[in-house]
């Protein structure tokens, strides 16, 4: 498909750089899982749409997101902080603040700041996401719950147990509710939970 695109629309299309974008997710993802070429497909893409002007924003936050994630299961924690920053940067710029992408891409620059032991800027980032996923979804909603368990691993790793008890139990209720007691994300955040007791 991407092949007859350029053939008849030519290189720069903007439905090229859909087709790089779609492909460049099939590599990311199980089976292949191929972050190298998945960047390469994402930069190619990128370098498309940045020449398309401001019509195309989306497209380009959208690319800098799934970079950032190329980037951290390589190992490029720096790129993938950058990366990250500019898909904020673009949504912002769309007027996107409150859009759940944003809570989306927020989160995963939290997690990353919390896998590089920066626990200060995880937090923020986390708590950041909360609230805007608090104002687009109900109070029971999975998300809420899920996110509300990140900035409990978060306040853990800056040993604030209590907080962090807190909003483990008040996370995992609201999930639990959701989704049944045997659901993975349960199991998992109880385990997070079980962390609290044992530091």
């Amino acid at each position: 498909a991407l092949e007859i695109r350029r053939g008849h629309l030519g290189a720069d299309h903007p439905q090229v750089g859909e087709t790089l974008m779609v492909l460049a997710l099939a590599v990311a993802t199980p089976p292949i899982e191929d972050s190298g070429q998945a960047m390469e497909l994402l930069l190619e893409a990128r370098r498309i749409y940045a020449t398309l002007g401001d019509r195309y924003l989306f497209n380009l936050s959208t690319i800098a997101h799934n970079l950032g994630e190329a980037y951290t299961r390589d190992g490029s924690l720096e790129k993938a902080e950058a990366s990250y920053r500019e898909s904020l940067e673009i949504k912002a710029r769309l007027r996107l603040d409150t859009h759940p992408e944003t809570a989306v891409t927020t989160n995963r620059l939290a997690s990353l700041y919390e896998t590089m032991g920066d626990f200060q800027e995880s937090e923020s980032h986390y708590r950041k996401a909360l609230a805007i996923r608090r104002a687009a979804y109900p109070a029971d909603h999975v998300e809420v719950g899920s996110n509300l368990c990140t900035v409990a691993y978060a306040e853990r790793g800056l040993k604030r147990f209590e907080d962090s008890e807190r909003h483990f139990l008040e996370g995992i209720a609201i999930i639990e509710a959701a989704l049944g007691p045997d659901d993975r994300m349960v199991i998992n955040d109880l385990m997070g939970l079980e962390g609290v007791y044992l530091l």
